[in-house]
């Protein structure tokens, strides 16, 4: 179940992606464009890394745990998909809708910075001693 959530995630946020780089807007084509797809698969790509590490372990956000404690695999997926997806999807229809202000830039730094922090976690977990079954 997790394996098959975590993939439907995935693809849902890739299809995003993919949607964004579709986009032939004349103002927005070269480097900013592709900066600024670099940034969105590196957030998703921490986000992933993110709920992979997190499996297991005992988590303190409520709204990701499980009664027991633990990570709830199929909520981290649920509330990181919806989180970047809306996140990428409101930067993906700014963009399109106002192509001459040239956000791309701006936003790749946000998704950068945010896949910086959130990778940053995920590599603390691997760190953190798994609790015993």
């Amino acid at each position: 179940m997790h394996g098959r959530a975590l993939r439907l995630a995935l693809a849902w946020l890739l299809l995003c992606v993919a949607a964004a780089a579709a986009d032939t807007h004349p103002a927005r084509s070269g480097r900013s464009k592709k900066l600024w797809l670099l940034s969105a698969s590196a957030l998703i790509a921490a986000n992933a890394f993110d709920i992979a590490s997190s499996r297991g372990l005992y988590e303190t956000n409520p709204v990701l745990r499980d009664p027991t404690g633990r990570f709830s695999v199929s909520r981290g997926i649920a509330v990181k998909s919806a989180a970047s997806g809306g996140f990428l999807l409101f930067q993906f229809l700014w963009l399109r809708k106002s192509p001459q202000h040239r956000l791309d830039g701006a936003f790749a730094a946000i998704n950068f910075t945010a896949a910086g922090v959130v990778g940053a976690t995920a590599m603390n977990n691997t760190t953190v001693r798994r609790p015993a079954p």
